[in-house]
């Protein structure tokens, strides 16, 4: 399995919340739901405060909206849409409220086979 290497900076971000942000981390790597992506690994670097996740290669609905061609059919948007709400939502229902903070369309990451 082909894996992508995602890499966060937070060098900006305060001690405590990359504490909380590396305990979500691997509280969802330890649960599995369908519409949250598994997290295979995950690897701090305190020098230079970086995370980097290692997950299984996908396509970033960004790289689907801005730089395919491939149009996207109102059935395939409603999808998308409906599993963002619904990993959302599993999110929400874990033990401490989510940090996750930056939801956007390079975050949401889809199955390329269905692309």
């Amino acid at each position: 399995m082909a894996l992508l290497a995602r890499v966060i900076n937070l060098s900006n971000v305060h001690p405590d919340i990359v504490e909380r942000i590396l305990q979500e981390a691997a509280e969802v790597k330890n649960r599995r739901c369908k519409w949250l992506l598994p997290i295979e690994g995950i690897y701090f670097n305190e020098e230079e405060k970086r995370i980097t996740f290692y997950m299984p290669q996908k396509l970033s609905l960004f790289d689907l909206l801005h730089e395919s061609d491939r149009p996207i059919s109102s059935e395939e948007k409603k999808t998308i849409a409906t599993s963002i709400a619904k990993a959302m939502k599993k999110l929400h229902k874990f033990n401490a409220a989510p940090a996750h903070t930056h939801l956007t369309s390079k975050n949401v990451l889809l199955d390329p086979n269905n692309f």
